[in-house]
């Protein structure tokens, strides 16, 4: 048995559409920085950087949007897996306390819980 790595992913297929213009860019850039840093304990701010640094930055970013036509999901929860071996990787990821962690071993609990039913 090959060990694998527990995993949900998403994959999009869309149309790319560019985002240009420094005020355009520097917001998508906010709006991405706030989503991602908001389950942290201290958020990091992009107002948290010097200006300069943002400034020289936002100039060597490509920003984009993505008009969604397709979504793929796909999921390896340990499904393959005596419940016993599940159980402990839940115990492991809820140990680490970081949000990914904490998602992950939501999910396979929830998956744990359809299959007793």
């Amino acid at each position: 048995d090959v060990p694998t790595w527990n995993y949900a992913a998403a994959h999009i297929r869309g149309t790319i559409e560019p985002v240009s213009g420094r005020r355009p860019t520097l917001d998508l850039l906010r709006q991405t920085i706030d989503h991602f840093e908001s389950a942290l304990p201290s958020p990091w701010r992009l107002d948290d950087a010097p200006e300069e640094l943002v400034a020289c930055l936002v100039d060597g970013i490509v920003a984009f949007r993505i008009v969604v036509e397709e979504v793929k999901a796909a999921l390896k929860l340990s499904q393959t897996k005596p419940e016993m071996d599940r159980l402990l990787v839940i115990e492991g990821l809820l140990k680490r306390q970081t949000p990914d962690a904490m998602a992950l071993a939501s999910l396979m609990a929830g998956v744990a819980d359809e299959r007793r039913n």
